[in-house]
């Protein structure tokens, strides 16, 4: 016999802290009653007592997705700090993309892989910022580890379709090409080629989230509860046809987010500085203002951007791809189509506005509209609707303060090297430096900036920022351009525009770039002290056993020469002033240099000590590793 509950099912929040109901009787849309029996129709048998009978019938008569597709946890390192790195910590040039399987991996005799290990809540691309050491070294290293697991390894390296095993709030399915090892928190499946696409676009619908309530409430999405997950295939091919092409093109636009910023190794240029258009077409490339963003050919099969020749301006040596959004960067000053004033940013950051408000909105449409369809597929008129809320696009609006200091963030990678007005994407990042990639905008020739409190040394940051803005976007609007990025920055009215972008450099510009980078800086900030009497950015790509010597030598003593001068000119000056304020002023000036040369005393004898060992560094190590061999002269992170 079917027995049914002795008590209607509801919420914790409907009862009080005795067991009563605050009301009865109980009225919520979860009320129910239901048979032991409506529960073992269910995947594992949760106590799922509001599941309709609609929803039961969906798991009980339709494929599994374990029937459709390969679905493994993945590898277990047994010890990530040994083998897993961010892969800007790395050099480039022992970074391997794009094999398809582990012989070939191992042919290439790189070191490094993309490694996917889930991530934050995001959908359809993304979250690839891993790396694994797998070469030979790496995997007999793993063997000695206490919980290491090879599982999954025939699948290493296919296109398939990986998760975030654990979210707080939703369910992030993104698609994964060729080139990947993942994680076992990082779990993938892969079904057969032509229906990657399909089931993307299902797992990134709501009916599969919904699905995965009823498996497991607890938003640890495991191997077993997707392999539970009902799978329907159209009846019409006309209907997956058109579901195939809304993922592609939503992956399509999210990829093109996850490589508008520099943490994405396809990363190529600043937004500001590229015309972007949407096309709002269906799967449209947004020809306003030149051709589709390129792919550059020598980044496949493992090879390096430092391949790549520079030739004259942006994009030298490159292929489009129509299925890329944005668009050729433009010239230094060159105007877009239809844009007279696009050598100002402030145009620029309207026109990424527009792109970023579109593609949203693009995004969301599909999204709502591929729910549409597969509600309809799963006959779930009645139970849901295809609408998604905004917070649950997973792609990035334009924000004033974060893109303005994003583009401070490139501009220093220019002026460091790591990237070039005339080379796309990365120009160094390890191996042999080449200084003839740098022509637009010539690279700092030791890759020490000094960040002070006023402007002592020739390249000093704000000096070579203010540089890069008249590079790129012309000397007319210069002062214009620094108005708009001073204000974005949080210009005070008692300030000038170089002031603000001074203060920003001095104060937040570090702490921004390692947030960014996960607490693995590329770029070092060696500091004095409480003071900030000295402080310099290096990169630790072109770190060399001298760097430190250099620093103390050409910079530290410098600046310490020139206080000594600055102290003796207001020493002499100081018996001549009437003025009783200004006098204050000078031996308020007198005393802050004193205080600054007994830190930079102080410092220097550390710099000395560790400038005496001349230290190397060994990127596979990694950031953390490293870092800690300057411990006292640098920031903390």
């Amino acid at each position: 016999p079917s027995y049914r509950g002795s008590y209607s099912y509801t919420e914790l929040k409907d009862i009080n802290d005795k067991g009563e109901p605050f009301e009865f009787p109980v009225k919520n849309e979860r009320l129910k009653v239901a048979s032991i029996e409506d529960f073992s129709k269910l995947p594992g048998s949760p106590v799922a007592y509001w599941v309709s009978g609609r929803m039961r019938e969906i798991f009980e008569k339709n494929t599994l997705l374990k029937d459709v597709a390969e679905i493994k946890h993945g590898l277990s390192t047994g010890k990530n700090e040994a083998v897993v790195r961010y892969w800007f910590e790395i050099k480039y040039g022992e970074f391997g993309r794009n094999y398809v399987t582990v012989k070939e991996a191992h042919k290439s005799s790189l070191k490094w892989f993309p490694y996917n290990k889930g991530g934050d809540f995001k959908k359809w691309y993304g979250n690839q910022i891993f790396v694994l050491r797998y070469d030979k070294y790496g995997i007999k290293l793993m063997s000695t580890f206490l919980g290491h697991r090879h599982d999954g390894k025939d699948f290493y390296f296919k296109e398939g379709i990986t998760w975030s095993f654990i979210s707080s709030s939703n369910f992030g399915v993104r698609y994964s090409p060729d080139g990947f090892i993942f994680d076992v928190i990082g779990s993938s499946l892969f079904p057969e080629k032509e229906q990657i696409k399909y089931l993307t676009a299902f797992l990134c619908s709501k009916l599969a989230f919904e699905f995965l309530k009823i498996i497991n409430p607890t938003m640890a999405f495991q191997v077993g509860n997707i392999a539970s997950l009902p799978i329907v295939f159209p009846e019409l091919e006309e209907t997956k046809s058109k579901i195939d092409t809304l993922a592609e093109e939503n992956i399509s636009i999210s990829r093109t987010d996850w490589n508008s910023f520099e943490t994405s190794w396809d990363f190529r240029v600043h937004p500001f500085l590229t015309p972007l258009t949407p096309d709002p077409s269906p799967g449209g490339r947004g020809e306003v203002g030149g051709p589709a963003v390129p792919e550059v050919s020598s980044f496949m099969g493992g090879s390096s951007f430092s391949e790549v020749s520079a030739g004259d301006g942006f994009f030298s040596g490159i292929k489009e791809n129509s299925k890329d959004y944005m668009l050729s960067p433009l010239l230094p000053g060159e105007k877009g189509s239809g844009d007279e004033e696009s050598k100002r940013i402030e145009d620029s950051f309207n026109r990424w506005t527009s792109f970023t408000d579109s593609q949203f909105s693009r995004l969301k449409s599909n999204e709502e509209e591929l729910n549409r369809l597969f509600i309809e597929i799963y006959g779930l008129q009645d139970e849901m609707t295809p609408e998604v809320e905004d917070k649950d696009i997973t792609i990035r609006k334009a924000d004033l303060e974060r893109d303005v200091r994003s583009f401070v963030s490139y501009a220093v990678g220019c002026m460091m090297g790591r990237y070039s007005l005339d080379t796309p994407g990365l120009a160094y990042a390890g191996g042999e430096f080449d200084e003839s990639k740098y022509k637009t905008y010539p690279v700092d020739d030791d890759a020490i900036i000094p960040i002070l409190s006023a402007d002592w040394f020739e390249d000093d940051i704000v000096s070579r920022f203010i540089e890069f803005v008249k590079v790129t976007f012309g000397k007319d609007t210069l002062y214009e351009n620094l108005d708009f990025i001073a204000s974005a920055l949080g210009r005070t009215d008692n300030e000038t525009s170089a002031e603000r972008i001074r203060k920003y450099f001095l104060n937040d510009f570090y702490k921004d770039h390692v947030r960014i980078y996960k607490k693995r800086p590329i770029y070092w900030l060696f500091t004095s002290g409480k003071l900030k009497a000295f402080n310099a950015l290096i990169y630790i790509h072109r770190y060399d056993r001298g760097t430190a010597a250099k620093m103390r030598i050409d910079y530290l003593h410098e600046l310490q020469g020139k206080l000594e001068i600055s102290e003796r000119h207001l020493r002499e000056r100081l018996p001549q002033i009437k003025d009783v304020r200004e006098k204050k002023q000078t031996e308020k000036k007198l005393s802050e240099i004193a205080s600054h040369k007994e830190e930079l005393r102080k410092y220097d004898e550390l710099l000395r000590h560790t400038a005496d060992m001349q230290i190397d560094l060994d990127l596979d190590d990694g950031v953390a590793v490293n870092y800690e061999k300057f411990k006292g002269l640098v920031a903390k992170i």
